[in-house]
């Protein structure tokens, strides 16, 4: 990037001999003008991530030499010229990431038999191509994520015999996979998605067979029936997202020969059974997200053992039994732990207090990569706080979160608790949790949900959650708390929803008064003769201690400042006047 801002001048035309021009990832704005088309021996023209408007102009399809298009992340809108459809040399094609809308069709790729990979994806765009077309191309990557291309399986795909990269994800195909597709998969296929779609039937179990996979992304379909048990082929798997289906059965225990294996997502399914042990020698996992299925047993112990890059466990409403395992604080680099809507019991282990990435405060400047190498997933968890879903996608290597709600979970919450410093959601309603909220809690500086509702706590609300200036949230309702609800600057935004029905609870936002609030005011003749009485030396006797005090905080102030002349004098003449104006008092009441 060199900041190269304003317009591409008309007259670029004239740089008739130029063969690579690349302008990518600046600041260039306006239309592409027309005399570009001029360039007919480019061989490479990149305009990417700018902020180019307007349409394309139909001279484009001059560039006859040009192999390397790439317009993507910009304005660009209107509809594709049919003359891109001249650029028979074209290799790549990248104009994903703009406005342009309208219809592909088989004019469009009339020429481009040397094509190996295009991008057209996040447009408006619809592929509107006969069922008996013959791409022209043998391409290796086919991205069209966001296009029309439904409501059947693009059938020209079968012929795409090189495909190692496909994305026809969220493109409104529907039905079952054909028959073709086994001979689709036969390819080198090393990235696949077919998400956001309305697929049904069964996964074909010749996508777990393909030994170059390294990411497959089903979820969002309406797929049924049980997952392959095939998958020990498919050796460089790192990435499976088949959530949000309709998959039942049990998980397959020929996960566990997957070794490369990194993200795991399985949730939203009708997934039985427990838990393989085979899982644990898949050690490079680095996310798992089996919430809300039907799974059973108990939380294995050996995720503390042997997943030790685990950074996102969720087995969030499920039907999980058993005590935690206090095995789970091994795992250094877990920061999103949610095993909310189970039925575990018992107490929440001390350990808990030792979760290495949770102690310290994360890095919020940078979003670092949540795997390691050359894989690239947009990771996507739900955390939820207060009934309200929040999804982390870019910032979820930042994001720290414990929700333990709607459990059996009863006894003390471990001071050991506030040990994690860098803690940003903790919820650990709807259980039996008894004991006082922790003196310490403020100590948790980052947090920014507290949730600790319906339990069974006791005692005061602890003055140090005044310190939590990033809450946000805070739920403390249903509870058996006393006292006066602490005050402070981030606690004066709460309503009364964050303590209703905690019977002895008092003070702002409730509206019940705490004992003291407004003193008895004796209003008795006797007594306020007295008062009368007593209100003329009262008065002098307030001026003479108002004045002492005053003269003494001063003169000890100006031991600090003495060795300045000219304030010295300043502070004496004041003093003076001070003492003048008192004297001055004195004899006005003595006179009376």
């Amino acid at each position: 990037m060199n900041f190269i801002s304003g317009e591409i001048p008309e007259n670029i035309g004239n740089l008739r001999n130029i063969k690579r021009l690349s302008l990518y990832h600046n600041q260039i704005e306006g239309v592409i003008p027309k005399s570009l088309g001029n360039l007919s021996k480019m061989l490479e023209l990149d305009l990417s991530d700018n902020t180019i408007f307007g349409g394309l102009p139909e001279t484009i399809g001059n560039l006859t030499e040009l192999q390397y298009l790439n317009l993507s992340v910009n304005q660009i809108n209107g509809k594709l010229p049919d003359s891109v459809g001249h650029l028979h040399n074209l290799i790549d094609l990248g104009i994903f990431d703009n406005n342009i809308h309208g219809d592909i069709t088989e004019a469009h790729f009339a020429n481009l038999t040397n094509l190996a990979y295009m991008d057209i994806s996040n447009n408006n765009l619809s592929v509107n191509v006969s069922q008996n077309w013959l791409p022209p191309f043998q391409a290796g990557g086919i991205i069209m994520h966001s296009c029309n291309l439904g409501p059947r399986f693009p059938p020209w795909l079968r012929n795409q015999t090189n495909l190692n990269q496909l994305d026809i994800s969220n493109s409104g195909i529907s039905g079952a996979f054909p028959d073709w597709f086994r001979s689709l998969c036969l390819s080198n296929m090393v990235l696949l998605f077919l998400s956001d779609n309305k697929l049904n039937g069964s996964i074909p179990s010749s996508i777990c067979t393909q030994r170059e996979l390294q990411i497959v992304n089903l979820a969002n379909n309406d797929l049924s029936g049980t997952i392959p048990d095939c998958w020990g082929n498919a050796s460089e798997l790192a990435i499976i997202d088949i959530s949000n289906n309709k998959l039942f059965g049990s998980i397959s225990r020929t996960f566990g020969f997957l070794s490369r294996l990194q993200s795991l997502h399985m949730n939203n399914n009708s997934l039985s059974g427990t838990i393989p042990s085979t899982l644990q020698h898949c050690n490079q996992l680095v996310v798992i997200d089996l919430s809300c299925n039907k799974l059973s047993g108990t939380i294995p112990r050996w995720f503390g053992r042997r997943l030790s890059a685990l950074r996102v466990l969720s087995l969030r409403s499920n039907n999980f039994t058993g005590v935690i395992p206090q095995q789970l604080s091994l795992i250094p680099s877990l920061q999103v732990l949610n095993l909310a809507h189970n039925n575990l019991f018992g107490s929440l282990p001390p350990s808990f207090g030792k979760f290495t990435s949770m102690m310290a405060s994360q890095n919020t400047n940078k979003s670092a990569p949540l795997y390691g190498g050359s894989i690239y997933y947009l990771e996507s968890v739900i955390i939820t706080a207060k009934d309200i879903e929040l999804q982390f996608t870019t910032m979820l290597s930042i994001v720290t979160s414990i929700d333990l709600s709607n459990n059996n979970l009863s006894g003390d919450i471990p001071t050991e608790i506030t040990n994690l410093h860098g803690l940003h959601f903790l919820n650990l309603s709807m259980n039996h949790f008894s004991g006082n909220i922790l003196d310490k809690i403020g100590l948790m500086s980052q947090l920014e949900s507290l949730d600790l509702s319906k339990n069974n706590l006791s005692g005061r609300i602890p003055l140090s959650i005044s310190a939590l200036y990033s809450l946000s949230i805070l739920n403390l309702s249903y509870n058996n708390l006393i006292g006066k609800i602490p005050t402070g600057s981030q606690l004066q935004t709460f309503t009364n929803l964050s303590y209703i029905d905690n019977p002895e609870l008092c003070g702002e936002p409730l509206q019940i008064k705490c004992p003291g609030d407004n003193p008895t005011i004796d209003n008795g003749v006797a007594k306020e003769k007295d008062m009368h009485e007593d209100d003329e030396y009262g008065r002098i006797w307030y001026f003479i201690g108002f004045a002492l005090g005053f003269v003494f905080g001063f003169w000890g102030f100006l031991g600090a400042v003495m060795i300045k002349r000219s304030t010295r004098i300043k502070y004496i003449l004041i003093i003076d006047r001070i003492c003048g104006w008192f004297m001055y008092m004195q004899s006005k009441f003595s006179l009376k």
